[in-house]
């Protein structure tokens, strides 16, 4: 499930990005993992993408498509071979929550990996991906 969402920012431009879970392939993976490590690099002790490929893999209910992306292709055009870059993530973490024996288990979720490239920062790109994954999450039957 992709969406396609045009930001017309304050300067008059229109930039074209969309919204899509990741593949469950090694090769995006690796794109987030080192995505989310270059937009924390500026911490004192940085983490690396293999940081990030951990918590992923690691996890137990880990979905590729639980992991929302915003890609950009910087020349707005659909039809161009040129690759859309990640931009910005949020990752949802589905979990199991009991409340004891008279109550059924609820599936519930929450969010990590909350982040979004500085040359795409002060957009609300990131308010976009996060309310959308919201959604995204009821309509997986994830209570948020």
């Amino acid at each position: 499930m992709a969406s396609k969402h045009i930001v017309k920012l304050l300067d008059g431009s229109t930039h074209h990005y969309r919204l899509r879970g990741l593949n469950e392939n090694d090769e995006d993976i690796a794109k987030w993992t080192k995505f989310c490590a270059s937009v924390f690099s500026y911490k004192p002790n940085p983490p690396s993408p293999s940081y990030f490929a951990r918590h992923f893999y690691n996890d137990p209910r880990h979905d590729a498509n639980l992991v929302r992306v915003l890609t950009y292709r910087p020349d707005n055009n659909a039809s161009s071979q040129e690759e859309e870059a990640i931009v910005s993530s949020v990752r949802i973490f589905q979990r199991t929550i009991s409340m004891g024996p008279r109550h059924p288990p609820i599936e519930t979720g929450g969010i990590g990996e909350v982040c979004t490239s500085p040359d795409h920062q002060r957009r609300g790109l990131l308010l976009g991906i996060v309310v959308l994954s919201q959604l995204y999450a009821e309509y997986r039957g994830i209570v948020a």
